[in-house]
């Protein structure tokens, strides 16, 4: 592939995370991470805004009290969302419960305290839908992308080994 054209593809197709900084950010991040599964990345990430637009909300405390067979049907609304819509609803609902039920209906609770690496990632794996592969995905772009402090107790590039496309999408 010509250089310069991949450095333009790269622009275009790179994934659109969303901003932390904005109330349902961290939301619609663990969302994105949730549908990475089986899909490019640049249509998981849109998932949540996609969410959003159908149910005209992305609230945890709604989504968390959501029959999963009723998300999983707005998931599934053509052009779907995901193509495991009944998977996509039922970890999302069960990962906004658990946010409910521990981290008082915030994402950003999971990192906010600066845990170390390993930590997090068990955070982030104790939520449905997330393994350990989208565990290190997920504090990858958390502290590379968005600059998240978090304890370096290991080395925090694990996932790139997995994920050849991610050090393409973000230059390491």
């Amino acid at each position: 592939m010509d250089h310069a054209f991949y450095r333009i593809w790269l622009v275009y197709m790179k994934p659109q995370l969303p901003a932390l900084d904005t109330h349902e950010g961290p939301l619609e991040f663990l969302i994105g991470v949730i549908c990475n599964q089986a899909i490019r990345a640049e249509i998981a990430w849109r998932a949540a805004s996609g969410l959003r637009d159908r149910l005209g909300h992305i609230d945890v405390w709604r989504l968390a009290i959501m029959d999963e067979t009723d998300l999983a049907r707005v998931i599934g609304q053509r052009v779907a969302l995901h193509p495991f819509a009944r998977t996509m609803g039922r970890n999302i609902v069960g990962a906004c419960r658990l946010l409910c039920d521990r981290y008082d209906g915030r994402a950003r609770a999971l990192w906010e305290d600066q845990p170390d690496a390993t930590d997090l990632v068990d955070r982030f794996m104790a939520l449905p839908g997330i393994g350990k592969h989208k565990a290190e995905i997920a504090l990858f772009l958390l502290v590379h992308e968005y600059g998240v402090a978090v304890g370096e107790n290991r080395p925090l590039d694990t996932a790139l080994s997995h994920c050849a496309r991610l050090g393409e999408f973000f230059g390491t």
